[in-house]
């Protein structure tokens, strides 16, 4: 858990290959990315951050190749693209 941390990148977590919760709440990232490796990881809440790109974000995810059983994403400020 490393939600009200004032983070705004996601970087450093590659030796947790065995993560399976990440929450990063209430930060200040603003893209999502540098998850590549968590393959392990089914919940993942970065809610009342940055992110702006909906669209991207989801992409990314989708394109992890891990299976997310918990996305946590509300109160983002995200635009229409």
């Amino acid at each position: 858990d490393l939600s009200f941390n004032s983070i705004s990148e996601i970087e450093g977590l590659e030796n947790l290959v065995n993560l399976t919760d990440l929450s990063l709440y209430s930060n200040k990232v603003q893209e999502i990315k540098n998850l590549e490796k968590l393959k392990k990881l089914n919940v993942f809440s970065f809610g009342k951050n940055l992110v702006r790109q909906f669209d991207i974000c989801i992409k990314y995810l989708a394109n992890l190749g891990i299976n997310l059983e918990v996305l946590k994403m509300a109160d983002n400020k995200f635009q229409k693209v």
